[in-house]
């Protein structure tokens, strides 16, 4: 089954702030590699929309997400961690932050939940 890919306000955001700031740091050439390097792993997940972990997986977030053990998931890229959502009713893979990889995952989800206006 292929998912259709929806980006969620906040992760279009991020994107923006990662190659805006890769091509100030360097140049354009690296900030549009990066992205493409971002998006060929979330395009990948309209196949595969299981290929990431559960967050549930990860400790901090067990008892807090147990009740929805296949909702959301991350996966990685060489510098980044893509969230994401199935949604499997609506056939749809939302993709709602992407971090960089080196910041607290653990306090950027919280985060993201602690703010009202999250799904």
């Amino acid at each position: 089954m292929t998912f259709a890919i929806k980006y969620m306000d906040d992760a279009r955001a991020d994107l923006h702030i990662i190659h805006d700031y890769i091509e100030s740091e360097f140049d354009p050439h690296a900030a549009n590699k990066a992205l493409t390097a971002i998006m060929h792993s979330v395009d990948s997940l309209a196949e595969f929309s299981n290929r990431g972990p559960r967050l549930s997986s990860r400790s901090p977030f067990k008892d807090t997400f147990a009740v929805f053990p296949d909702k959301y998931r991350f996966v990685f890229t060489d510098m980044n961690v893509i969230f994401y959502s199935v949604d499997a009713r609506a056939n749809e893979i939302r993709i709602l932050r992407v971090f960089d990889k080196r910041e607290s995952i653990t306090a950027r989800v919280l985060a993201y939940f602690n703010d009202d206006n999250r799904e």
